[in-house]
């Protein structure tokens, strides 16, 4: 059956209206998803070029930061203040501006067509209010001076000075939305923190191991190994606060049946010295942590130096200069390298002037025993001119008691049994030996605090230096000079740092308001920690607060309220009978490292820091009460004979951490530094 024509012309007709119609309803949605597409496209490449914008402001944050950092530490940790910080300063500038950014950009494809339409850093305070430039310098960093706790160690303060650095970047249009534009903005923060605020803190080894019945409050913290354990009975090592360290666990030998060690790489172990010497080292137990378990108190931390720079950045033994050859060069003098008869900042390492404290001491009392009579004591003054007026008269006369005939200041040659080398356990008493005498200047403290009291305008900075510049062969005289610093009972009322590159003996009590009959020098009243069974809390005389002191020096010993001067080489140990004292002062001092070649090739030991501040009496269990801070950041290089554990009889240690100080630290600028990036934020257009 044929079907018609007409019926074939209807139905495809239909069709084509079908057509027609599908067509006229999906040409607006191709036309939609045509431009849905090509929006899309723009929003992804804008999307791209804002994260290229974001990363050209973090990378000139980047710049940014090297470029302050480096300014400071090529200005020997100083502060830059606004002028320096203009982008067009020609004061010393720093040298942040959008053009030094944008030389890096161009040589990056990554930052293809991105632009620095502004990159500034602007001096703020606590408050992050910019700084005016139009104050003095000193009201400039003031101003910007903050004590805040430390980003690295919050449980630290540190003297803060904070900068805010804003980075803008732009990418053109590449489409009808305009130009990608990125603002970053970020806190720099250079951060001085005072070493007092640790109970102990070690450049070298620190060992509390084997360690006796102890309890130590206080931060602790060394830059190179730890040791730390107790013998295996019924006494403990308790430690109570943080401990940081930064060495190489590979020093340590963890022993195959040793279960003290742990998961963070902190071994309870020995050293090699003390495996060899102390068969049963592998019982010897963990402290007891109580200051909220070993994983809250226990960190592997970055090195921390004492400088504004690293250490291996600012020493160097092989330069032709003088005054950066080793971190003693803190307590030392600097060499007079323009010859203009003066040692002061001028002559000195850019690196250490702002951290030797004879540049920063406001007397110097400098010792030489063959010079004419009149210059045998010449007292300093901070710029290193002699002083000639009644104060220096004053110190000489009555602190020194310098002999009107002679013009030598009191002098007492002090027999040291440590330094003898001949002490032994079958051997109580000490045959002579040459090396044991030291030259000891004799400083009545409690004259000199009068002194200073009255004399606070010129008394300032709280540091005074001494040195004994006697050469060495002098007949009569040891090559190894001390200052002993007597009656010490009361401190000037700012404070005082007493600093010396030779070393010092601490005798009495220190820092503690303790008092003297003036006419025999013998204590009247002393503090309740000295007494039986007294409370080691209860450190000063009613009525007394101790002030912010420290004592630095090649090596510091202290000597008891019941030291004699009748003693000498042959007074047996138990004939030097110690007494209950107290000594409320930060201390700084060399030690001998473990495994020294003393003399060459035998081993020794350090003493651990237990034996850190030396004693030379049979303390036969008294109190030694200490309230301060340990420092050690050099080796000795006058008092070097090694530790022996004969030379005295052991005092109960009570000691704790000066707390004040974090507040207050001595005065003096043992500090390190910290450089950190701040947080951000950020802003997008």
């Amino acid at each position: 059956m044929k079907i018609p024509i007409q019926l074939r012309k209807q139905d495809s007709g239909g069709g084509l209206i079908i057509a027609l119609f599908v067509i006229a309803v999906l040409a607006p949605i191709v036309a939609i998803t045509l431009d849905f597409t090509t929006s899309q496209g723009l929003l992804a490449r804008r999307g791209r070029d804002l994260q290229t914008t974001e990363a050209a402001a973090e990378a000139a944050m980047e710049v940014a930061f090297s470029k302050w950092k480096s300014w400071v530490k090529t200005n020997g940790g100083r502060i830059p203040l606004v002028a320096n910080c203009a982008p067009t300063s020609t004061t010393n500038p720093v040298g942040i501006n959008a053009a030094l950014v944008q030389t890096y950009l161009n040589a990056s494809q990554k930052f293809d067509g991105v632009t620095v339409t502004s990159l500034a850093i602007d001096p703020v305070d606590a408050t992050e209010a910019p700084i005016s430039g139009t104050l003095t310098d000193s009201d400039q960093k003031a101003a910007m001076r903050s004590m805040v706790p430390l980003d690295k160690f919050p449980r630290r303060i540190g003297r803060t000075y904070t900068y805010r650095v804003t980075a803008t970047t732009t990418k053109a249009a590449r489409g009808p939305n305009g130009a990608v534009t990125s603002t970053l903005t970020r806190y720099f923060r250079k951060s001085d923190a005072t070493l007092w605020q640790a109970m102990m803190w070690f450049e070298g080894d620190l060992e509390l191991f084997p360690s006796p019945e102890m309890t130590l409050f206080g931060w602790t913290h060394t830059n190179s190994n730890l040791y730390l354990a107790h013998a295996n009975n019924t006494n403990n090592l308790r430690m109570k606060s943080d401990v940081s360290f930064q060495g190489s666990t590979t020093t340590i030998n963890k022993g195959a049946n040793s279960t003290l060690q742990d998961g963070n790489g902190l071994i309870y172990g020995v050293s090699y010295l003390q495996q060899f010497n102390e068969p049963g080292w592998a019982d010897w137990k963990a402290p007891v942590w109580e200051g909220g378990g070993y994983d809250a108190q226990v960190s592997k931390v970055d090195r921390l130096d004492p400088l504004p720079v690293r250490r291996e950045e600012a020493v160097n033994t092989t330069d032709a200069d003088t005054n950066n050859d080793s971190l003693r060069e803190i307590i030392e003098r600097p060499t007079d390298t323009d010859a203009n008869g003066k040692r002061t900042a001028a002559d000195d390492n850019a690196n250490f002037k702002d951290r030797r404290f004879y540049t920063m001491a406001d007397i110097k009392i400098i010792i030489n025993r063959t010079a004419a009579v009149a210059d045998r004591v010449k007292i300093l003054d901070k710029d290193d001119n002699r002083m000639t007026n009644q104060m220096a008269t004053d110190i000489a006369t009555l602190a020194l008691a310098q002999n009107a005939t002679t013009g030598l200041p009191s002098t007492k040659t002090l027999y040291d049994y440590r330094e003898a080398g001949n002490i032994t356990s079958s051997s109580a008493s000490a045959a002579y030996a040459a090396q044991g005498d030291v030259t000891a200047t004799n400083i009545d403290i409690s004259k000199l605090t009068t002194i200073l009291n009255n004399n606070l305008t010129t008394y300032a900075n709280g540091v005074i230096y001494y040195k004994d510049e006697t050469p060495n062969g002098t007949a009569g005289v040891s090559n190894k000079r001390a200052a002993r610093l007597l009656k010490g009972g009361t401190l000037p009322s700012n404070g005082m740092t007493f600093v010396t590159e030779d070393g010092v003996y601490v005798q009495g009590d220190f820092n503690t308001g303790t008092t003297y009959n003036a006419t025999t020098g013998a204590t009247v009243t002393q503090p309740n920690s000295n007494s039986a069974g007294g409370n080691p809390l209860l450190n000063t005389v009613t009525g007394y607060t101790a002030k912010p002191c420290a004592v630095c020096a090649d090596a510091v010993t202290f000597l008891s309220n019941s030291w004699s001067d009748a003693y000498s080489h042959s007074t047996a140990t138990s004939g030097r009978v110690g007494s209950a004292t107290t000594y409320n002062t930060a201390f700084m001092s060399g030690y001998i490292p473990t495994n020294t070649a003393y003399p060459t090739g035998s081993n020794v030991r350090s003493g651990g820091a237990i034996n850190f501040p030396r004693v030379m009496e049979n303390w036969n269990a008294s109190a030694l009460t200490y309230h301060g801070s340990m420092v050690q950041i050099f080796n000795s290089t006058v008092f070097t004979t090694p530790w022996v554990p004969s030379v005295y009889g052991a005092a109960t240690r009570r000691w704790y951490f000066q707390t004040s100080f974090i507040d207050s630290p001595p005065p003096g600028p043992l500090e390190f530094t910290l450089y950190d990036r701040g947080r951000f934020s950020r802003s997008a257009l």
